[in-house]
């Protein structure tokens, strides 16, 4: 029986591994390209440097595709990083599916639907996937609140999102991205987020034998984590309790 062929992925990051400052969406992506294999080929095109970095990665080529530990992975220079950069990588490959990481992001998103909707060559037109990645809680809308709101509504008086499909990684997140674009309801899929082999049969933690809690904080600083409500609700218990900035080995 012949095997069916991979389905070729495009998938787009601000940032994507060997980087590790901009937090768990680099690590979400290449767990999902090891979870997606071989069914489908996952290739990244994504910075040749990490979130407030100037330099490029060390010897790692820019714009170009390159064959990388992480996969498949085409390292734009800032110059490149945007619609110019994404039709040259897409020229360069055949494609299937543009998968996209961020809703906000204006050169990782924003800017790359509107060339998608002026640019009108068969290759550049190629059905897109969008993850939010939390983008739309209530949290993380009250950032810069007004200028979510006005690009939301410039955006679907456009039409930017008419043909998009939805990637959720849980029902809550289905139901923010329903609850701004309710017409979107057929086309949002709910999938958790994939984790690494070597994490799924990793112990729930637990508290030690003199009663201290251990919690490990798995994220990166950021206002919308909530690692104040954290400290503030460690502050208040009884009970000793550790926090482990680090996740455990």
């Amino acid at each position: 029986m012949e095997t069916p062929s991979p389905l070729h992925v495009l998938c787009v990051s601000d940032f994507y591994l060997p980087g590790f400052r901009a937090g768990g969406p680099a690590r979400t992506i290449a767990n999902l390209r090891d979870a997606l294999h071989p069914r489908a080929e996952l290739s990244v095109f994504t910075r040749s440097r990490d979130l407030g970095e100037s330099k490029p990665y060390a010897g790692l080529p820019q714009d170009r595709w390159t064959e990388t530990e992480n996969g498949s992975v085409f390292y734009a220079s800032d110059r490149v990083f945007g619609p110019s950069g994404l039709k040259m990588a897409i020229c360069a490959r055949k494609f299937h599916l543009l998968y996209l990481n961020s809703f906000f992001s204006p050169d990782a998103s924003i800017r790359l639907l509107l060339s998608r909707n002026l640019i009108r060559e068969k290759s550049f037109r190629i059905p897109v996937v969008l993850a939010p990645r939390g983008e739309f809680s209530e949290a993380a809308l009250k950032f810069k609140a007004a200028k979510k709101y006005l690009y939301l509504q410039t955006a679907k008086r456009l039409g930017l999102y008419n043909n998009i499909f939805w990637h959720a990684s849980t029902s809550d997140e289905a139901r923010q991205i329903e609850k701004i674009f309710p017409a979107a309801q057929s086309r949002i899929f709910t999938a958790i987020d994939a984790v690494a082999p070597q994490m799924r049969n990793f112990e729930t933690l637990r508290s030690t034998e003199d009663g201290t809690l251990k919690i490990a904080f798995i994220s990166r600083i950021a206002p919308v984590k909530n690692l104040d409500l954290l400290l503030d609700l460690m502050g208040s218990l009884k009970k000793p309790v550790v926090l482990n900035p680090t996740f455990p080995k």
